[in-house]
């Protein structure tokens, strides 16, 4: 994790603090994870990398609250990587699956993690706290949102305010059906990347210029989703 840090540190500083970028830290040892989180923070970095399940943790865990509080106070946010960190349970998800393994190993973990973030309520205990879900899309967010308002009385409220209110953000992508999305996400909680240097199933690289060539949004929410709301999520 160190030399990986140092290593973006360096290119923020060529890059005259233009490119931000995402800490990976020791997560089995808090203590030492949060002084180099605060390393991170000073050279450039804008978020701490996650994946939906950390060893045998999830992300609403207890263990993670001194690291939620620490990152909310320095101004970084949660960045969570579709990644599955427990071996055990990647290993049972892709049995006897010849292909399309990594949905049930690594999306739907996606969909949950988000469901108990807000299920949980933790993030009214962080209220500086900020996450991201990274890689997986946006599809998912009308299943998820739906079932938390069937289950918990206090979110049958306008539904495409949850996310804001949690301050949760999701990176969608340009194959998403985003007007039926965005009834449920709200314009002010979806982002999107290229996966820029990453050639999996979320790499696009013009995926910004296909986001305004698909032409099924307002001007206003493309603006909000490629420029105001990666500012609001990151502090930038």
């Amino acid at each position: 994790c160190k030399s990986w840090n140092r290593w973006l540190a360096s290119i923020w500083k060529q890059g005259e603090g233009r490119l931000r970028w995402s800490c990976v830290l020791p997560l089995k040892t808090l203590d030492v994870a949060i002084e180099e989180m605060r390393f991170c923070r000073d050279n450039g970095a804008c978020a701490v990398f996650l994946r939906c399940i950390e060893g045998d943790r999830l992300l609403h865990d207890p263990y993670f609250y001194p690291l939620y509080e620490a990152a909310a106070e320095l101004g970084l946010a949660m960045a969570v990587h579709v990644g599955n960190g427990n071996e055990a349970n990647c290993e049972l998800l892709t049995q006897h699956i010849a292909q399309g393994g990594g949905f049930w190993k690594f999306r739907m973990n996606t969909a949950g993690a988000c469901h108990s973030l807000i299920a949980s309520d933790m993030m009214r205990q962080f209220p500086k706290l900020h996450f991201v879900f990274l890689e997986a899309g946006s599809q998912w967010l009308p299943f998820v949102i739906s079932d938390l308002c069937r289950r918990l009385s206090h979110l049958r409220q306008p539904v495409d305010t949850i996310l804001k209110e949690n301050r949760i953000w999701v990176a969608c992508e340009t194959c998403d059906d985003l007007p039926a999305v965005l009834t449920y996400a709200g314009d002010d909680s979806l982002v999107i990347g290229t996966d820029y240097g990453h050639a999996d199933q979320s790499s696009e690289i013009e995926a910004i210029y296909n986001l305004k060539k698909i032409g099924a949004l307002p001007a206003a929410t493309l603006d909000k989703m490629i420029d105001d709301n990666p500012r609001a999520l990151y502090g930038l």
